[in-house]
């Protein structure tokens, strides 16, 4: 048992007092209790039998798309420990998740793959889990050009941005996929994560920002991203 919570679950009144609160705001909480922090075996049970649980919310957005979204024990155990790493309660779910879930969601929707169980070594290494499932139906030799226009059509519906890349860019970008042995959407979610926030300052409302991405900006997406915003705002 953790020591803090034992001793809080100990505390009286005079603790309190001694401790330097004012006796007048202590005896207007007549009821007082020690919470202890959520630990794996918690954690995997909201996963797996709360009402609300985020694991069912993944499921309904994957169906959506006509996948089938299922995760064996394995993976909730995973899941829970990671959790219980974060030290932020049942938050730490959904950072887990979206860890996990962040290239697979904008990567399957697009492709032949209908069904998908998530085990413990998806949990531990996404990114291969998603390049094997890939593979395993054929949807590995993606084009080039086809990846680009998809992270352009999602990146756009998100923050009403469009970006037009460079011949040099696209090249780039896939030479950087290659090397990287990851697809061209998770390639540029990864470059441009900063993209939507940054922009978004740039943006005048009612209007839709169209904005040239250039070699540069794929070779150093931080400075780009910064120099555009320096740009903006020296004006």
């Amino acid at each position: 048992m953790n020591r803090d919570f034992e001793f809080l679950t100990k505390a009286q009144t005079e603790d309190f007092i001694n401790y330097g609160f004012e006796p007048e705001f202590i005896g207007r909480l007549p009821v007082r209790i020690a919470c202890k922090a959520l630990g794996e075996a918690e954690l995997e049970q909201i996963l797996s039998s709360s009402e609300g649980s985020i694991v069912k919310q993944y499921r309904e957005d994957f169906s959506g798309y006509g996948i089938d979204l299922q995760l064996d024990s394995g993976a909730l155990h995973g899941i829970a420990q990671f959790a219980a790493k974060e030290q932020t309660g049942a938050r730490g779910l959904l950072t887990v998740l979206e860890r996990i879930f962040r290239d697979i969601k904008f990567e399957l929707p697009s492709t032949n793959v209908r069904e998908i169980t998530l085990d413990a070594a998806a949990v531990e290494n996404p990114q291969k889990y998603l390049e094997q499932l890939l593979i395993s139906h054929g949807n590995q030799g993606e084009d080039v050009r086809d990846g680009i226009e998809r992270f352009r059509e999602s990146f756009e519906g998100n923050c009403d941005i469009r970006l037009d890349f460079s011949d040099e860019a696209v090249e780039e970008i896939a030479r950087i996929a290659r090397e990287r042995r990851h697809t061209i959407v998770a390639t540029c979610n990864r470059l441009f994560e900063d993209f939507a926030y940054g922009l978004r300052l740039l943006v005048k409302e009612g209007e839709k920002m169209v904005l040239e991405v250039s070699l540069e900006a794929v070779r150093d997406p931080d400075r780009f991203l910064s120099e555009k915003i320096a740009e903006y705002y020296g004006k």
